[in-house]
């Protein structure tokens, strides 16, 4: 997996998260909300987020 400079990511508990930077390592991710009317930042969720599953952060 290569990083994608494009895309910043600080969670590191996402399997795409490159750990070793900043960054995603998918070409795109899927943005969405858990809101019907988002008005805030905390309300836009990546959907594109997998649980990391090799016990890293």
């Amino acid at each position: 997996m290569e990083k994608n400079e494009n895309i910043r990511c600080t969670v590191d508990q996402c399997r795409f998260n490159m750990q070793s930077e900043p960054f995603c390592g998918l070409d795109c991710i899927r943005v969405g909300t858990h809101e019907s009317d988002p008005s805030d930042p905390r309300c836009v969720d990546c959907n594109s987020f997998e649980k990391r599953s090799d016990g890293i952060a």
